[in-house]
């Protein structure tokens, strides 16, 4: 892991903990472009907004999706505090602004155009 990975995954742990402080499940998430510098971040707030969407994952899918063309989001990495859920990393071909990595805090770095799992990071 680079010092810029670390420092944007510790964004990412609080981030969850300000929605965990705001009431919320303690997730967060940002969206890096390929210099590490920050183009949006989210946490989740499912609770204090009455919506079982507002995952910070999907909320930033779909802030990629309105502002970023697939080009450009395809250059970006997904940082997390948690696994995210399936949508993002590959898994619905629904998804059109898919980042190019995705790096959890936990489970694995996805690479979401193949699916294949690159590295396994420590549980």
């Amino acid at each position: 892991m680079t010092q810029d990975e670390e420092r944007l995954l510790r964004r990412a742990i609080e981030l969850a903990a300000a929605a965990r402080a705001g009431g919320n499940p303690p997730f967060g998430s940002l969206l890096a472009g390929p210099d590490g510098r920050v183009l949006a971040e989210e946490q989740n707030t499912t609770l204090t907004d009455a919506d079982i969407s507002a995952h910070p994952e999907l909320k930033l899918a779909r802030w990629a999706a309105r502002e970023l063309d697939p080009a450009t989001a395809a250059t970006t990495t997904m940082y997390t505090s948690c696994q995210p859920l399936q949508h993002v990393h590959g898994g619905d071909p629904a998804v059109r602004a898919r980042p190019r990595r995705v790096r959890p805090l936990r489970g694995a770095v996805h690479r979401p155009q193949t699916g294949r799992r690159l590295a396994a990071c420590a549980a």
